[in-house]
């Protein structure tokens, strides 16, 4: 009985696991293009936290899901793939800045941050975020998104900085199916 009984259970843990992998098969996981800003810090005797820039986007969202044989109904989760900053201004760095946020808002819904930069180094002149694991697909859903680039000036910022932010979202959808496939 015990051999039958360890056998019955290997056989449903075969079956799980192929089962598994065999939804694991139907998912499909991309990352978009970046979404980019380029914008300009201009001089100013304020501190404190600032709008850098804020730009509307057309997500074209049903083309791009098309390409990967998706729609709207099969999308299950969009997060953010990665977020960086960095200064094209020539011997300019972060050092005017302590803090750094993007911000993502539509018609719909209230701006979420999505990455940020609590402590920034001396000397820097670009940043890797941090990112939101959030899921921000309905911003996407909307017919325009808003991205904001916004920090915390700590100094007087005596000439222009030209700056480009750039951020990709990380897309997962598919059919993963729901029977146990025997």
């Amino acid at each position: 009985m015990k051999k039958f009984t360890l056998g019955i259970l290997a056989f449903l843990l075969i079956a799980f696991v192929s089962t598994s992998c065999d939804e694991l098969g139907d998912l499909v996981n991309f990352d978009g293009d970046y979404y980019v800003l380029d914008f300009t810090v201009e001089p100013t005797e304020l501190t404190g936290v600032q709008v850098f820039d804020s730009e509307s986007f057309d997500p074209e969202l049903d083309t791009l899901l098309a390409e990967y044989g998706l729609d709207r109904e099969s999308l299950d989760l969009v997060t953010i793939g990665e977020a960086l900053v960095e200064i094209s201004t020539a011997e300019a760095n972060f050092d005017f800045i302590n803090s750094f946020e993007l911000v993502i808002e539509s018609a719909d819904f209230e701006a979420k941050i999505i990455a940020w930069q609590d402590t920034i180094a001396e000397g820097l002149t670009s940043l890797t975020l941090k990112i939101s694991e959030d899921d921000v697909k309905d911003f996407l859903f909307a017919e325009q998104f808003t991205l904001t680039t916004q920090g915390f000036v700590n100094t007087t910022v005596v000439d222009s900085v030209q700056l480009q932010a750039k951020v990709k979202f990380h897309f997962k959808g598919g059919d993963s199916g729901t029977g146990f496939g025997f």
